[in-house]
């Protein structure tokens, strides 16, 4: 399943111009990770499943597969299929162990990386702007709805994968960690203005293309900044963002 350079090869062979050699080269690349990103998920979820059983087992408890479920999600790279158990656990709870592990959201289309880069582009574009950046520079397809629905969403979304990575931040050893002089924090905030397209109920009746208006919260934090050339490097940049100031400072 790796890339080699008899693959390479194919796609570039008989082909006139360096454009089109780098279009069969991305579809190749993209293809084969979205192929090996499935794999390793179902593999990953076979050793979460053996794990499990075997710490039940040692409680002198059982827990039972009630099947695999197929779920697709489009991350930058590509959109990627593959299957994952249903576990029930020794106490009666149904568990995704694959989902708990890697913090997958129920019903969510896009990757949580994939949400905050068409979040932060939205700062500075319009939707429909957004959504042909995102066709053109990744392997991903979106129209310009659904970025809609993920620039009024990814605020939580995106909070719970901070706050995931503050507890693996808290429970590494103290000797891993660093003490810094400084730390540099940065915030903004901007207006996203539209219709509500669904309406709401006002009197019992339904009112249709109702203004809204939100405010997005965007924090970062960083240690420094790393010069490369011409270049500027932010050294472990952290971004908060969402529609509440209090949720987003906290």
């Amino acid at each position: 399943m790796n890339i080699s350079v008899a693959d390479i090869l194919v796609c570039i062979q008989g082909v006139t111009s360096l454009f089109k050699a780098e279009v069969n080269i991305l579809q190749l690349v993209f293809i084969r990770a979205t192929e090996l990103v499935g794999l390793a998920f179902e593999q990953l979820d076979d050793q979460l499943y053996e794990k499990a059983k075997e710490e039940a087992k040692q409680k002198h408890q059982t827990i039972k597969s009630l099947g695999r479920d197929s779920r697709t999600i489009s991350f930058l790279f590509g959109t990627v299929q593959f299957k994952r158990r249903y576990i029930q656990m020794a106490d009666g709870s149904r568990v995704y162990l694959l989902d708990q592990q890697l913090g997958i959201q129920p019903h969510r289309q896009f990757s949580q990386l994939l949400m905050e880069k068409i979040s932060d582009l939205t700062a500075n574009g319009t939707m429909r702007l957004v959504a042909k950046a995102i066709n053109s520079l990744t392997n991903c397809s979106i129209s310009a709805p659904a970025v809609d629905r993920i620039a009024q969403g990814t605020g939580s979304d995106i909070a719970l994968v901070r706050i995931q990575q503050t507890k693996e931040e808290e429970e590494t050893e103290p000797s891993q960690r660093k003490a810094l002089r400084v730390l540099y924090i940065e915030g903004d905030a901007f207006l996203v203005r539209g219709r509500c397209t669904k309406g709401k109920k006002h009197r019992g009746h339904r009112r249709r293309n109702v203004p809204f208006t939100h405010t997005v919260h965007r924090f970062q934090i960083y240690e420094g900044i790393e010069k490369n050339g011409s270049r500027h490097t932010l050294v472990n940049r952290h971004d908060v963002s969402g529609l509440s100031q209090a949720r987003s400072n906290s």
